[in-house]
């Protein structure tokens, strides 16, 4: 004899292995016949909670779509959102990854003047009371000549309606005009 030792193991295959037949696979044990193979969970333990999730979807959809709404121009998309304080709106255009709308010259006024007829709406123009002149959410530049926008008093926060550019306090609720250039939308 030798002094090779010689270790025996039993080798044991789950049922939906295929192997446990003899150690034959499904290939030599002749063919099935489509949608006749056994479900391990039922059909109604899957269609139900689905249904359910399609329904509150469908609702959630519903709901956005009746309480605001959206439109494109140009190399911006507008959105309209419910009343808040002007803070509230910037905090909410911000959470969506949007801003406070900012106008940047005269066409675009007009144009929104045209979209925007029965209500007033907040933008992103504030007085700012250290350098005491109206200013737009982060400073940027506009070709909007404010002066000639009826801002000419130092109310704390500017909205649009259909005449204009107004002023008025900052704590009235209004609703809010965010905005998302087309050009910043892979952010």
């Amino acid at each position: 004899m030798s002094d090779e030792e010689v270790t025996y193991t039993t080798v044991r295959f789950h049922k939906s292995s295929g192997l446990q037949n003899g150690g034959r696979s499904d290939e030599t044990q002749g063919p099935r016949e489509a949608g006749h193979g056994k479900c391990l969970v039922p059909w109604h333990l899957i269609a139900i909670p689905l249904g359910v999730l399609c329904s509150i979807l469908l609702v959630t959809v519903a709901v956005l779509v009746t309480h605001r709404h959206w439109f494109c121009y140009g190399v911006k998309c507008y959105f309209i959102m419910d009343n808040k304080h002007w803070s509230g709106c910037n905090q909410t255009c911000q959470g969506c990854s949007l801003s406070l709308l900012k106008i940047d010259d005269d066409d675009e006024l007009k144009l929104l003047k045209s979209r925007l007829t029965k209500n007033s709406y907040w933008i992103g123009l504030k007085y700012d009371e250290k350098s005491q002149k109206w200013q737009w959410i982060g400073n940027g530049p506009s070709k909007l000549n404010l002066m000639t926008k009826s801002l000419k008093g130092r109310r704390g926060c500017a909205f649009l309606n259909f005449g204009g550019i107004r002023s008025d306090d900052c704590g009235i609720k209004h609703p809010c005009v965010c905005e998302k250039r087309m050009d910043k939308f892979p952010d």
